[in-house]
């Protein structure tokens, strides 16, 4: 499947998207595949379209490795790109993905844009985390460490690119409700 899907989404002569995608998102585990090709007999019709639908598979994006569990859901890919509609778990709490990833017109120069937004309920503030945030940005790995956070939080997530771009833009709003700050510069303890 992973040859197949990489093919596809790959136009000629350019460089192998399909592939990065598998490198950038790590995906693990079984999906079903369904694909639909264009009916010549309908005008409406624009072509071509795969139906990817994870079944209890796992991901993890690799500039932020936090790997989520039982995803489910259907990845539309067509010609145009990819639509995600995905629920998924980290530690049983429950995660929601959705965007869309198209793909850069012949004439452009880069990568094509991408808007995905992630929901997630009751994240605990573990290792796993901490690692996560060195990652993303090791300066957050070193603000962990000054307020030694524990519990805890709900997160959103907003990662977009532009076509064209290489580079992501990122909006995040945590929340930390059930969570607990034991800054190390302070004789407080944070609690909710």
């Amino acid at each position: 499947t992973r040859d197949a899907l990489s093919t596809l989404l790959t136009n000629p002569g350019e460089a192998p998207e399909g592939e990065r995608l598998f490198t950038e998102y790590s995906p693990q585990g079984f999906a079903s595949v369904a694909l639909r090709l264009r009916d010549e007999r309908n005008p409406v019709d624009k072509g071509w379209q795969v139906a990817l639908r994870p079944l209890g598979a796992s991901c993890s994006f690799e500039r932020f490795p936090v790997r989520v569990e039982n995803v489910t859901g259907e990845l539309r890919i067509d010609g145009r790109g990819v639509d995600v509609e995905l629920a998924a778990e980290r530690d049983g709490s429950p995660v929601r993905i959705q965007g869309e990833a198209l793909y850069q017109n012949i004439q452009d120069t880069g990568a094509g844009s991408l808007g995905i937004w992630v929901e997630a309920e009751r994240v605990a503030l573990d290792d796993d985390l901490r690692h996560a945030l060195g990652v993303f940005r090791p300066a957050l790995r070193d603000r962990w460490d000054e307020l030694r956070p524990a519990g805890s939080a709900a997160a959103t997530v907003a990662l977009w690119r532009d076509p064209g771009e290489s580079l992501y833009t990122y909006d995040v709003q945590v929340e930390l409700a059930g969570a607990r700050l034991d800054p190390v510069k302070s004789p407080l303890l944070l609690e909710d």
